[in-house]
This record gives C-alpha cells, sequence and structure tokens, in this order.
C-alpha cells in the first residue's frame, strides 16, 4: 500500500467545516496510530507513536491570520529527556 515516496503535499483551498473535519481525522489517526494521507492514486502511510513534538505557531497582520501546526517525531534514543508542556487550545465566542 505504502510507496517508496518519504513526502506528501498538498496545498488548497478549504472552508471552517472542511478543516474541522481534518483535524478530526488527524486526531483520530494518531489515536489508532496510523496516518494515511491520500490523493488520487497516491497514498502516504506512517506510523505514529504514542509521544510527538508539536510546535504551533500563529501570527496575525492587519488583513492576513496564519496558523502553523508541525508535529513530527524521531524513534526515541534511551537515556532522552523529554519535555512535556501544557497547552489550552478554544474556541471563543463572538460578541453579539
Amino acid at each position: 500500500m505504502a510507496t517508496d515516496q518519504s513526502e506528501f503535499s498538498h496545498q488548497s483551498l478549504q472552508d471552517r467545516e472542511s478543516i474541522c473535519r481534518y483535524l478530526e481525522a488527524l486526531r483520530e489517526a494518531f489515536q489508532q496510530g496510523r496516518l494515511l494521507l491520500a490523493r488520487n492514486s497516491e497514498k502516504f502511510v506512517m506510523e505514529t507513536p504514542g509521544l510527538v513534538e508539536l510546535d504551533l505557531r500563529a501570527k496575525q497582520k492587519s488583513d492576513t491570520a496564519q496558523i502553523v501546526l508541525k508535529i513530527s517525531w524521531k524513534k526515541q534514543k534511551k537515556g532522552k529527556a523529554l519535555r512535556v508542556e501544557p497547552l489550552i487550545i478554544e474556541g471563543e465566542q463572538k460578541n453579539p
């Protein structure tokens, strides 16, 4: 099923509902320990470990906003200390 491909890339314009479905699919994939990315006949499969590094950055300038979410992992080396820090992400209601 997986090819020898070592990279997968996708860029498109999506509505909020679609973004929510993609984020939910990522959540489920990490929970199951296996991530499948596909486009047309192209498939890319990754095994996801129990601990991963999360890098989240957000910025906003006048009429442009951006969130960059990076999730990465390596095989755990013995004796290497892990840094675990909590992160709060919440939706905020608009004022009526």
